[in-house]
Order: structure tokens, then sequence, then C-alpha cells
């Protein structure tokens, strides 16, 4: 048996966020990628998801993700700045509910 840390502990995953190494015993599985809670933040105002709410991600964009109120003042910023890209689409946002046995306990 691998001792805790060793390379048998790893998912072999990077964290989206810190992009190092997220081992079995502390991951947090969203947006088909392994982060570590403490990584699992909001992106525009650092606080932490709680179980059962809803976490936001744009498309394209890995290791950011915020909550719905967090998200609304990005996409109103973004209209008031205009969009960087040279077309018109909006940026697509994807959501998804971060699990009760999922958060550090």
């Amino acid at each position: 048996m691998a001792a805790a840390g060793t390379e048998d502990d790893s998912f072999g995953d990077l964290c989206p966020r810190c992009k190092s190494a997220v081992t079995r015993s502390g991951g947090i599985y969203q947006y088909l990628r392994y982060w570590h809670p403490k990584c699992f933040t909001c992106s525009k105002c650092g606080k932490p998801f709680a179980a059962g709410e809803r976490a936001y991600k744009a498309a394209g964009e890995d290791g950011v993700v915020y909550h719905e109120e967090c998200m609304n003042a990005v996409r109103a910023d973004e209209k008031v700045q205009g969009s960087a890209s040279t077309d018109d689409e909006p940026k697509v946002y994807f959501t998804s509910f971060l699990r009760a046995e999922m958060t550090p306990g």
C-alpha cells in the first residue's frame, strides 16, 4: 500500500486553478476535473461554494468559476466594457451543483 501523497494517491490530474496534483483524499470533482477544495472558490469574490449551491463556469476559461450573483456581475461588466471577441455572441456559461459529499468537512 502506498503512503499518502505518493504517486498512487494521485488522480493523475492537475487542479485547474493552481495546476498542482490533486490527491484522492482531497479532491472535488466538478466540470470533468478534480480541484483542491481550497481552489474551488469563486473567481470574483473568493468565497467557497456551499453544498447544493450552483457554480458557474465560462466556456473556455479553465480554473475560473463563479457564484451566480458574481457571474451576473462579471457578465454585466463585460457588457459595459464590450466583448473582447470579434463576434457578437455572448460567452456561454455552464452550471453545476456542488454535491454535499464533496464539501470539505
